[in-house]
């Protein structure tokens, strides 16, 4: 029998202890920064490199992004964490185990041992640590989400980021890709000119296609990585629906907003992304009408996901090793990319060449057949492994594992719990049986989506009429407004133009009928009939009447013609506090942590940022408006829903939890399916899993998840299905103090050794590129001092050293090249592994020869450009350089005969790498945009006639 507490240790009824205040602030200022987090990250472009792309160069933006951002975020997670952790020990409560842990924890070592062998240092730093970070932000999101409200926030702010994004690219398709194509022709000459590449190169058609192809790419780099983040965000509002009582209003307003965000990955052109959409809502639809009969098999079903995995890779592995290939252009390409990291994998198997060292190992095994020079392998499991060795490998198949089995385990013991019986099929036929044979009056918002019938109050109509508004704007951004470009394109014909039309209204016309019966069943909640819609069609005058009456009047008292009071629910089942009430401090703080976050992160503090005042005006404006509205309406409407139907329980947070403490399981009684509260609403882990499912089904032949973006979603969605995982097992601290001690000094040290390893260095260098670069654009000053700060700020990042170089020898004279040598040599025992470097040494070390006339600078030269070739031997280019070098020697350098040492044959290895650069280019496919022009081809050869006339006419020693 358990001891009963001593009466002293008994606060008053109604009086909340003291030391219960300091933990409950931190537990909910940790969720507070993690809720920022995830909305804000999947709304920016992220990078882990601090260098400047060739377009920065090209237009001088001094402004371009840099890691301080990524960092930033990094921090964050760890701070949360660390509040997280320290709240649970103030409690004296367990630490809730979500199945990574293990998994996190061989890959951090993974990742040091990688880091120590990795050629840019820096990069694998920045990189390894936000995706470690990310694992910590879903182990310690998923220990705070203790109530179904900090779930419904965490969707809800998944959901209000995904139709910003889809805003975003409606708005890309609508204008943005027209006006950026237009200010491309009129200053492409200039543009190719300031990056020193010709019209005709190759480079010019790739980035010119990619252009053409209006992609949308939303917020994010990647069209792809957009279209997965959709598909994310999509099922989030699914598994809003899920969580939407019996309220039709709210089920049919988050299955709008869901199917709005899913429409949405069209625009990104990814078909993966839209693939995966599919699957995933094939199988939402089978597990909803076949998921009862698999709760009691949930072992068997989980054993069996990994069974079918395994046995889908073994065919792959077969089809292409014995086919040589795999179906499909696009499979075609991913198996040449697993081909050449198989070989990376052989090379370094247990240290991995670092995270986002890919591409440097990966262009020495690349043969001139394969099209793309990638940064990742396109396959998730094969990017960690060949990027963190075998251990890192291990660590995530285990994190796999042990993740799956919670939340699969979770998912299946709710439906036990529930106990549905055998007639009914999945969760969703549940609640549509409960909807049909409701008789009672109705205990939601609205007494129906689509239907004409009963009563609404205004609450419910505000709601509803600003989601159909929202969506009818992502609609018109998304047909409408791209319809001139449709009529001017000459290749699109008239099927084109009446099918976007058709389209455009057939998605359309759910949103009319929508706010037609909304406003129906307003004028009946006032007593009037609903013909009275027609007074909207008076002009002005009209207007400002409906939508006073309908808006703002409260309906009649008690019951009328029309139906039941919508507020007439007996006293006995309203809550006293309504969850509402409690959801609205927090809905209105994370607006406000939204807004000035967004404008901090486009402006900086003060509005001192590089931004124009437009830019950030129209961003906040439009697509700031919609996350909020977004936000506010779908989470309000939850949190409604479950206050009106009287079900709201006190959180087992609330409740006191200790040694003595009885257990939570003594008070908790199962709930009827989808009535808020209790249990009853756990069938929402099922989207929310074939969401994970399907994406990482697309990320096998995808990189999403190692976008910053995607990869928060993730981490979110991941914390949702593995939430509450432990509260049914809170009787007491199982852990023991041991391992709530173990979770406050790992994540103390973590955010530790993010503050040592990243903010320091990082903002420093990141503080004077930011100073130099504005130095050398705008002439204010000499860039000098600050390069030297960067660097001296950061020993690990060879960028400002980089940067550096290029200044110098651009300033003319050869103390200036001197410089520039100098700062090339250090950046590459910084990055020995980096091609860029040794291509910029042989360049400033010929300007070199040429003005001080030293045959050791181009013998030098032709060192650096074979150095050059030796990391990517299968260039064209790069042979064509070294041939270049060589020609040039053997005419300029004279063999010193008192030396004694037998002098390099020049001409017969510049005749040989001529020779071995036709080869390769012919041996490109066809198709292969980077084929050289006939101009270049023909340039070539007759340098290579010419050689071999030199050859043949040369004196014989």
């Amino acid at each position: 029998m358990a001891r009963k507490p001593a009466p002293s240790c008994r606060p008053p009824a109604g009086v909340k202890p003291v030391a219960d205040s300091v933990p409950r602030a931190l537990d909910n200022l940790a969720l507070f920064v993690l809720l920022l987090v995830v909305s804000m990250r999947t709304l920016l472009s992220e990078t882990y490199e601090s260098g400047l792309s060739g377009i920065s160069h090209a237009i001088g933006d001094t402004a371009s992004l840099t890691p301080a951002t990524t960092v930033m975020f990094d921090v964050a997670i760890g701070l949360a964490a660390a509040m997280a952790a320290f709240a649970t020990l103030l409690r004296r409560q367990p630490w809730r185990w979500t199945g990574i842990e293990a998994g996190w924890a061989m890959m951090v070592v993974a990742a040091v041992v990688s880091c120590c062998a990795a050629g840019n240092k820096r990069l694998a730093i920045n990189a390894s640590c936000d995706w470690l970070t990310a694992l910590v932000l879903t182990i310690t999101l998923a220990n705070l989400l203790r109530e179904r409200r900090r779930v419904v926030l965490v969707l809800s702010v998944v959901v209000a980021s995904g139709l910003a994004s889809a805003t975003k690219c409606g708005s890309q398709l609508g204008w943005e890709f027209a006006d950026t194509w237009e200010a491309y022709q009129q200053q492409k000459p200039e543009f190719w000119a300031q990056q020193g590449m010709a019209a005709t190169d190759p480079t010019v058609a790739l980035f010119e296609r990619r252009m053409l192809a209006r992609e949308a790419t939303g917020f994010l780099p990647y069209s792809n990585a957009q279209g997965a983040g959709l598909v994310l965000a999509g099922f989030a509002g699914i598994t809003l629906t899920f969580l939407s009582g019996r309220s039709r209003t709210a089920k049919g307003v988050c299955g709008v907003v869901a199917a709005v965000i899913l429409a949405s990955v069209v625009a990104t052109g990814s078909r993966g992304a839209m693939l995966a959409a599919l699957i995933g809502l094939a199988l939402l639809t089978a597990g909803t009408l076949r998921g009862s009969r698999w709760y009691q098999k949930w072992k068997a079903l989980w054993a069996g996901l990994w069974i079918t995995a395994a046995i889908g890779v073994a065919l792959v592995i077969v089809w292409g090793t014995t086919r040589g290939r795999l179906p499909g252009d696009s499979l075609r390409f991913r198996w040449e990319y697993w081909q050449a990291t198989s070989k990376i994998l052989a090379e370094q198997p247990w240290t991995g060449v670092g995270a986002l060292n890919f591409d440097r190992a990966y262009l020495k095994y690349k043969p001139v057949q394969y099209p793309e020079e990638i940064r990742d392998p396109h396959n998730f499991a094969m990017a960690i492994v060949s990027q963190w060795g075998i251990i890192g490998g291990l660590g995530m198949i285990i994190a796999l594992l042990g993740g799956s089995w919670v939340a699969i385990r979770m998912w299946g013991q709710a439906g036990i719990r529930i106990g549905v019986p055998a007639c009914d099929v999945g969760g969703s036929w549940v609640a549509i049986r409960m909807w049909g044979q409701e008789t009672s009056p109705p205990q939601h918002l609205g007494a129906g989506l689509f239907s004409f019938k009963g009563r609404m109050r205004r609450l419910g109509y505000w709601a509803t009429t600003i989601t159909i508004t929202l969506i009818g704007d992502v609609l018109h951004f998304m047909f409408w407004e791209d319809l001139p470009g449709v009529y001017t394109d000459t290749s699109a014909g008239p099927t084109t133009i009446v099918s976007r039309l058709a389209l455009y209204f057939l998605l359309l016309l759910p949103t009319f009928w929508i706010g037609l019966a909304t406003q129906v069943k307003r004028w009946h909640d006032r007593g009037r009939s609903g013909w009275m819609v027609l007074v909207a069609m008076i002009p002005v005058i009209g207007w400002i009447w409906a939508i006073i009456e309908l808006g703002f009047l409260k309906g009649t008292t008690g019951p009328n013609d029309y139906g039941e009071d919508p507020l007439g629910l007996p006293v006995a089942r309203r809550p006293a506090q309504p969850l509402a009430a409690s959801l609205g401090g927090w809905v209105a703080a994370i607006i406000v942590g939204f807004i000035l976050l967004r404008l901090w992160m486009l402006r900086g503090w003060l509005l001192s940022g590089e931004a124009g005042v437009a830019t950030v005006f129209f961003d906040l404006f439009l697509y700031g408006t919609v996350w909020c509205l977004a936000f506010f309406g779908v989470s309000l409407l939850l949190s409604l829903t479950w206050g009106e139907a009287g079900t709201a329980s006190p959180s087992p947070s609330r409740q006191a939890v200790g040694p003595h403490s009885p257990s939570p399981k003594a008070h908790q009684q199962p709930s009827p399916p989808y009535q808020g509260g209790g249990r009853g609403g756990d069938r929402y882990r099922l989207p929310c899993l074939i969401a994970l499912g399907v994406f990482l089904l697309h990320n096998t032949i995808d990189f999403s998840l190692f976008v910053p973006g995607t990869l928060t979603t993730f981490a979110a969605l991941a914390a949702v299905a593995a939430a509450w995982a432990a509260e049914r097992e809170t009787e007491g601290p199982r852990n023991g103090v041991a391992w709530r001690w173990g979770a406050m000094i790992v994540s103390l040290g973590g955010l530790l050794a993010v503050i040592m390893l990243l903010v320091l260095p990082v903002w420093r260098c990141t503080s004077g590129l930011k100073k130099a670069r504005t130095a050398a654009v705008t002439g204010s000053g000499d860039p000098a001092p600050f390069y030297e700060a960067a660097a001296e700020a950061d020993p690990l990042d060879p960028t400002p050293l980089t940067e550096w170089a290029s200044w110098a020898a651009h300033t003319g004279g050869v103390p200036g090249l001197d410089k520039a040598l100098n700062c090339l040599q250090m950046a590459q025992n910084r990055d020995p592994q980096d091609r860029g470097i040794y291509r910029s040494q042989w360049r400033v070390l010929e300007l070199r020869y040429e003005a001080a006339g030293n045959p050791a600078d181009l013998r030098e030269a032709v060192a650096a450009a074979e150095k050059a070739l030796e990391l990517y031997p299968q260039s064209p280019d790069g042979h064509v350089d070294l041939a270049r070098l060589l020609a040039r020697a053997a005419s300029e350098i004279r063999p010193d005969p008192a030396s004694g040492i037998p002098g390099r044959d020049w001409l017969a290895d510049a005749i040989q790498h001529y020779h071995r650069a036709l080869e390769l280019d012919a041996d490109r496919p066809w198709y292969e945009i980077r084929r050289w022009h006939k101009d270049r081809r023909l340039q070539i050869e007759g340098q290579l006639t010419q050689l071999k006339a030199m050859m043949e006419t040369r004196p014989a020693d």
